[in-house]
């Protein structure tokens, strides 16, 4: 009770009890600085009761990632209003992919390789593929055609094989009736598409 009357023998304690008013929440969040989506679940503190009381927040790890800066509200005082305290993490740099196609045996270069870039790719996923080259047929798909970048460079390896040709067959006939006059001969050099013939010696025979 405020008020009374007083009595003998006896002190009379009147208590005045308080609480203390509601705050806005805190919320922290943890984002992906590149599109915004979340690296963990949003953590809240309850401002019920709690106007003037002093909060704190924490920053928190996360693979490929470095945390951009540290809020400026990361710790303070709950208020009337809200506080959001916002985390924003950039992912790391990752080498890069090298992709190149070549010949398998000689590694002769069979087309301009590509280079896929790492920069904010760590932990990501790549994809490469293979490509169309005239008379060749590709071996098999390499191992590490799809995978994740990492923090070093990768290379992936294309390698084709030259497709067979027909034989080529030199034959020396007489122009009057087609008669042989020379044994035949089959060019072995010649055992791939595209490759140059030997340029070939005209054979003279005297007729007697």
């Amino acid at each position: 009770m405020q008020n009374g009357v007083y009595t003998a023998g006896s002190d009379i304690i009147v208590t005045y009890l308080y609480q203390r008013e509601n705050a806005g929440n805190v919320i922290a969040t943890y984002k992906d600085e590149a599109d915004g989506h979340e690296l963990h679940p949003l953590v809240g503190q309850s401002g019920a009761g709690m106007l003037g009381v002093a909060y704190d927040t924490e920053a928190k790890t996360f693979d490929n990632y470095d945390l951009i800066s540290i809020p400026a509200n990361k710790s303070g005082t709950f208020s009337h209003s809200n506080v959001l305290v916002e985390y924003v993490y950039r992912r790391k740099d990752a080498g890069s992919v090298k992709v190149n196609h070549i010949e398998a045996g000689t590694g002769e270069v069979l087309h301009s390789p590509s280079v896929l870039d790492g920069s904010r790719k760590l932990g990501l996923a790549y994809t490469t593929n293979s490509e169309n080259i005239n008379f060749y047929d590709l071996v098999g798909v390499p191992a590490n055609a799809n995978g994740i970048f990492t923090a070093g460079e990768q290379v992936v390896n294309y390698e084709y094989t030259r497709k067979n040709a027909g034989d080529v067959v030199v034959r020396h006939l007489s122009k009057y009736d087609e008669v042989s006059l020379y044994k035949e001969k089959y060019l072995t050099e010649a055992e791939s598409l595209d490759l140059t013939i030997p340029q070939m010696q005209r054979i003279l025979i005297t007729l007697r």
